[in-house]
């Protein structure tokens, strides 16, 4: 048995990530299980109730609540782990102990270009779907306008949390650091998950159905681009205006 988490922030692949581990035989990834909807994780044959909605046939107090609720999950013979994201891991503190405790594997999932991120969000947003999977038609990216001190104020605010990652970390058990970019790349940056969760690269090579959402360029997808280069440019981010 082995036990593991997918830590990440929002738009950093982790969707793409679950979706691909559990295409691997004998390994079982729940998603977001604290995410604030009341409703189930399904993908690849897993269904699962999200605490928020167990917690509603089980009222019980924290911390002991979340401790029942996880731990019957992670206590099957195969290779087992959930997505959490930052803000949930802040939300529900006691997660952070047992992950400590327990010594649980955690692929830590990131994203070197914040902006990518967040510009990933609005837009997924401004579509109202923010997976695509197979078959599934992708609209074409409508130019959209971003408020430029709102963007660079998530920027600080991402900075700020990765560094509180970053602590919590030291005291963790074994971890990887994955950039999404290496992911996004080359099918060998999958190589270090694979390593940690003890998994045949060769055998069982990374394998999903999610698609990329957005391939047009931060300028041809912004139509304030300008003003928020200089944004940027004036609080020291300027190095995430790459060519995408």
């Amino acid at each position: 048995m082995s036990n593991f988490i997918v830590l990440s922030h929002a738009r950093s692949g982790s969707t793409w990530l679950v979706n691909t581990l559990n295409n691997v035989p004998g390994v079982h990834c729940y998603g977001e299980l604290f995410r604030e909807k009341a409703n189930y994780f399904v993908d690849r044959g897993l269904k699962v109730e999200r605490f928020p909605l167990w917690r509603e046939k089980n009222p019980g107090k924290r911390p002991l609540a979340t401790f029942q609720y996880i731990q019957p999950l992670l206590s099957q013979e195969e290779i087992v782990g959930f997505k959490l994201m930052y803000g949930q891991l802040f939300r529900y503190p006691e997660l952070a102990a047992y992950v400590i405790v327990r010594r649980l594997k955690i692929i830590h999932l990131f994203r070197r270009n914040a902006l990518q991120g967040i510009i990933s969000y609005k837009i997924a947003k401004e579509r109202g779907q923010f997976h695509y999977r197979g078959e599934e038609y992708i609209p074409q990216t409508k130019p959209i306008v971003v408020n430029a001190r709102e963007v660079v104020s998530q920027i600080r605010s991402m900075h700020s949390r990765s560094k509180m990652i970053d602590y919590f970390l030291r005291f963790a058990g074994p971890h990887v650091d994955i950039a999404y970019e290496d992911l996004a790349t080359n099918q060998a940056g999958f190589r270090p998950i694979w390593q940690l969760l003890g998994l045949d690269f060769e055998a069982s090579p990374p394998q999903w159905q999610m698609k990329q959402a957005r391939t047009t360029s931060l300028r041809d997808t912004i139509s304030n681009y300008s003003e928020l280069a200089d944004a940027l440019s004036a609080a020291g981010y300027s190095s995430y205006l790459d060519s995408k």
